[in-house]
């Protein structure tokens, strides 16, 4: 048996050929995304295994359509680009190809204190609910398949969060102590920070 060969993946109309500089982005919106999988030897028994970094992939969403297709399912998830890995056949012979897959960098719109607060308690621990887009979900695995971590920022005041609220367009974090006015507020999920 040969090993498995990727030679690109498709997401909607984007499609990246194996050693692309460029991967496919994935909006971390906590919804599943369906990828096609072209290669060779992919086999035409038993199911392929299928990783997305670290993660794998959940068997009953993977569909072999032919030896040199697969249609794979994605769990909703967050982080940047990570490998994408087939293996296939009895001796799990892995096809890492250069085809890289990721989630969009979360994006920041507003900030707002609860309590309708104006300003930040210098001494910290006020309730702060971030509103963005591609934030993922509580429970969220990133690239290395463990538990997605949330840093909130304010200026240079670091803090890490345990959201109490956690939803793919809201967090709500405690804020850190500090001082100063018109601080930018960055929030970082798996790695990847706001702009």
């Amino acid at each position: 048996m040969s090993a498995p060969q990727l030679v690109s993946a498709t997401f909607g109309t984007t499609t990246r050929l194996s050693g692309a500089s460029e991967s496919i982005l994935l909006a971390a919106d906590g919804s599943s995304k369906t990828l096609t999988i072209a290669g060779k030897d992919f086999g035409t028994s038993g199911k392929p295994a299928v990783w997305l970094g670290e993660t794998v992939v959940p068997a009953a969403s993977v569909t072999r359509t032919s030896d040199t297709a697969l249609s794979v399912v994605l769990p909703a998830g967050v982080g940047g680009a990570r490998d994408l890995v087939v293996a296939s056949g009895y001796l799990g012979v892995a096809a890492r190809g250069g085809v890289k897959v990721g989630y969009s960098p979360p994006s920041l719109i507003f900030a707002s204190i609860m309590g309708g607060a104006t300003s930040l308690n210098q001494a910290g621990g006020d309730s702060v609910t971030l509103t963005g887009t591609n934030f993922g979900s509580s429970g969220s695995t990133g690239g290395d398949g463990t538990v997605t971590q949330v840093t909130f920022q304010v200026g240079s005041f670091i803090s890490q969060c345990t959201p109490s609220q956690w939803t793919a367009t809201t967090i709500r974090c405690v804020a850190p102590a500090g001082a100063g006015s018109t601080l930018l507020v960055t929030l970082t999920v798996d790695g990847q920070a706001t702009a």
